[in-house]
Order: structure tokens, then C-alpha cells, then sequence
């Protein structure tokens, strides 16, 4: 009777209560994802088998690729322990291979994420270190190289469909990236290539051995700013194009024969030599 009276007077659940506990048990999870990865790095300094991000692998899986819970994860800090796992052991190898697979092909799915969020995650670096170490599979290297491409533009603010991007605005974006040098050259209206390296005097002439300011040695030549967007004019005739070969001349007919004749000599066998003067061929 008494435990029936207790269960009667049990509270009712809050609507906030099941996200302050999922909030409770998201911190909780990446907790104990931050715990074996220090274990395994204790483990690796005692060169023993580190095991523990290996072992906790599936069930790290399963969490983060619940959709429901994936905003949560990723909100409460699941990035920067996803990079610490990620992160070389301390004697320089890198983490199981399972791992590397699944951690990657995880973050292949995640939706799109905020600048802020990948920057005080520290998971890019990571992908860059798997992206550039030898011993890393051609399949991670693919993928991280992807994940390197989309997050550079969303860090950057570059457009990712290049389509949509108008002529004027990738000029204005190709000038924005150039060089300070580049810049002040374009804005100054040095088209000329010798004005550019120096070769042209105060009078505006070319400079001679002996003036100043003449170096007699070869130049680096300097790229161009300039767009080339003019489609030159196609000279090549198409009726003469259609035409058939051209007859051979004299002197390719006399080739012809040489050749000919060559060939008749290598194929002719030698006649059969006989003493009494029989079987020849005359």
C-alpha cells in the first residue's frame, strides 16, 4: 500500500526537463569521448596498445549520427573532442584506421556548420594534418580534401556554386586576393612590360649599355593582370579544309619510288649459283 501511494505521488515531467536531461547526458558523452582519448594517449606513452577510442568507437557512431541529437552534439562541443581524436598519438602514429574511417565519413554528413564553430574547434586542423600525412589513404585523402575545400569557403565567404557568381563580382574577388604589388601596378596603368621591369629611361627611351639603370642580364618575366576574354578571329579556310590531299610533286613522286625501289631490293632472294652454267638466270 505504501508503494503504491509513492508511485501516486510522483511529479509530473516538465516540457524542459527531457532537453535539460539530453543537455546533462550530450556533456556527459563527450566527457567520457575526451577521457579515452587521454587514456590512450597515457597508454601510447607507456608504449602500450591504446585501445580505448577503438573500443568506444561504435557506440561514439551511433550518438553522433542520431539526426535529433546531431545539433546538440555538435552545439555542446562534440567538434573539438571529434579533433582530439583525430589528433596523432605522442609518438608521431596515427589513429586506428577504423577510427580515422568512421570520424570522417561522420563529419562528411554533418550539415553546415558556422565559422565560429569550426574555427575555436580546432577540427580543421586536424583534417589538414590527415590531408597532408604520407601514410593516409588515397579514400581519407579524397574526403578530407573535400571537407578542406567547403570549409575554406564558408571560413573565407566564398560562394561554393560558381554559376550564380556574376563576372564583375569574381573580378572584384580576383583583385581583392592579389598581391599589394599587383594591385598598385593594375591601379597605376603599367601596361607596358619594359615600363614594369625597369628598362625604360626618364625620356621614355630604352635604355643602352653604359646609361644608368641598365642591367645586362635576363629579367624574370612578370605575369600580366590582363584578362584575355577576346576570341581571336579563326584564319583557316573551311573550303580549303574540306578539300582532298593535294597531288604529290616531283620531288615527293622521286621519294615514292626510292622507297619503293629499297623495299623491292630487301624482299629480292639471291639466285642460285651454278658452275656448269645451269639453272641461271638470264
Amino acid at each position: 500500500m505504501m508503494l503504491r501511494k509513492r508511485a501516486g505521488r510522483k511529479k509530473k515531467r516538465k516540457p524542459g526537463d527531457e532537453i535539460t536531461g539530453m543537455d546533462d547526458y550530450v556533456r556527459t558523452f563527450i566527457r567520457e569521448m575526451r577521457t579515452a582519448a587521454e587514456e590512450d594517449v597515457q597508454l601510447n606513452e607507456r608504449q602500450q596498445a591504446a585501445t580505448k577510442k577503438l573500443k568506444m568507437l561504435p557506440s561514439v557512431l551511433r550518438c553522433l549520427n542520431q539526426a535529433d541529437l546531431m545539433p546538440l552534439f555538435i552545439r555542446q562541443g562534440a567538434l573539438s573532442s571529434v579533433a582530439v581524436w583525430l589528433t596523432p598519438l605522442p609518438d608521431g602514429s596515427l589513429p586506428h584506421l577504423t577510427v580515422r574511417d568512421g570520424l570522417i565519413t561522420w563529419l562528411c554528413s554533418v550539415p553546415e556548420l558556422e565559422p565560429s564553430q569550426l574555427k575555436s574547434s580546432s577540427v580543421g586542423k586536424a583534417i589538414m594534418y590527415l590531408y597532408r600525412h604520407p601514410k593516409e589513404t588515397r579514400e581519407n585523402r579524397q574526403r578530407t580534401g573535400k571537407l578542406i575545400s567547403s570549409w575554406s569557403r564558408l571560413i573565407f565567404g566564398l560562394e561554393a556554386n560558381y554559376k550564380l557568381v556574376s563576372r564583375d563580382e569574381r573580378e572584384m574577388r580576383d583583385y581583392m586576393h592579389m598581391k599589394r604589388q599587383k594591385q598598385r601596378q593594375s591601379t597605376d596603368g603599367a601596361d607596358d612590360e619594359q615600363e614594369k621591369g625597369g628598362l625604360l629611361g626618364e625620356s621614355g627611351q630604352a635604355l643602352k649599355p653604359g646609361d644608368r639603370g641598365f642591367v645586362g642580364r635576363a629579367r624574370v618575366p612578370k605575369a600580366s593582370n590582363k584578362d584575355y576574354i577576346v576570341r581571336p578571329k579563326w584564319n583557316v579556310d573551311k573550303e580549303a579544309s574540306r578539300k582532298g590531299k593535294k597531288e604529290p610533286d616531283r620531288f615527293e613522286k622521286q621519294q615514292l619510288k626510292h622507297r619503293q625501289a629499297k623495299q623491292l631490293n630487301k624482299t629480292r632472294r639471291a639466285g642460285a649459283v651454278s658452275l656448269i652454267g645451269t639453272k641461271m638466270s638470264l
